[in-house]
């Protein structure tokens, strides 16, 4: 794959989410009326999740700085990741805050711990490690949108709703530099349907479990199963690969 073309037309999508996620982007302070959080007991099982989803936001302490260092030829899929890291840092930070108000035990060195995770990464492609990164914002989207249909405390769900939006767009524009990627190199697709299955793995992800506990990240794969969160994140990825075989004049 051409570096030159690849970095014009990352550029264009750069410019295109850059405007899009200035527009949208809020402040923790001012979204959120921190002051009117009361404890919900009700929601005592769902601050679990909340406690972990903190963590894996906050490792994008670690996760960004190798892709920096890894991608340093390609500035403006650089400048799509900072920003993209940036707002990942504020949700982990967002969420921490909001199980402080609810009075949830907090344990600051679980964020430490968690940057000692090898990074699973470093040794992708740079197609690869966007198709990753591409399915986990879609399944994380859809995993805060389930979480805040089911809570009570009306902060903890506009908070919910504000990480699933911005989840959303990263996922946007981390689908849009596939697509460029496929147009560029076609022949990628048949190792997007080989990254597709692997993901599908029960284990996948599994070296969160280093600092979370893999019993605790189970049983919350496990509720999200439950809640149907599979099958909708399937049905979405299905037709999004549709669409892409579809931009590359492949059979869908």
């Amino acid at each position: 794959m051409s570096t030159l073309n690849f970095n014009q037309g990352s550029k264009a999508i750069y410019l295109k989410y850059y405007g899009l996620l200035e527009k949208r982007r809020w402040s923790m302070d001012e979204a959120l009326n921190w002051s009117q959080i009361t404890v919900k007991t009700e929601d005592k099982e769902l601050l679990e999740m909340f406690y972990v989803a903190s963590l894996i936001e906050t490792y994008t302490f670690t996760t960004t700085p190798n892709f920096l260092k890894q991608h340093k030829d390609k500035p403006w899929i650089i400048a799509l990741q900072i920003d993209r890291g940036y707002e990942e840092c504020k949700h982990g930070n967002a969420l921490w805050r909001y199980l402080e108000a609810q009075e949830y035990p907090c344990n600051d060195t679980k964020i430490s711990e968690i940057q000692d995770v090898p990074d699973p990464y470093t040794e992708m492609s740079l197609f690869e490690r966007n198709v990753y990164a591409w399915l986990s914002e879609v399944e994380t989207t859809i995993f805060y949108r389930k979480i805040s249909e089911q809570l009570i405390e009306p902060e903890g769900k506009k908070l919910l709703a504000l990480i699933s939006q911005d989840e959303r767009v990263h996922g946007a524009f981390l689908y849009d530099t596939i697509l460029l990627e496929l147009k560029l190199q076609p022949n990628l697709f048949a190792d997007l349907q080989g990254f597709l299955q692997a993901y599908q793995d029960p284990n996948k992800e599994s070296h969160y479990g280093v600092a979370v506990g893999s019993e605790t990240f189970q049983k919350i794969r496990a509720w999200a199963s439950q809640q149907g969160l599979n099958e909708e994140v399937g049905g979405f990825i299905q037709q999004k690969v549709n669409n892409l075989a579809k931009e590359i004049g492949l059979a869908a």
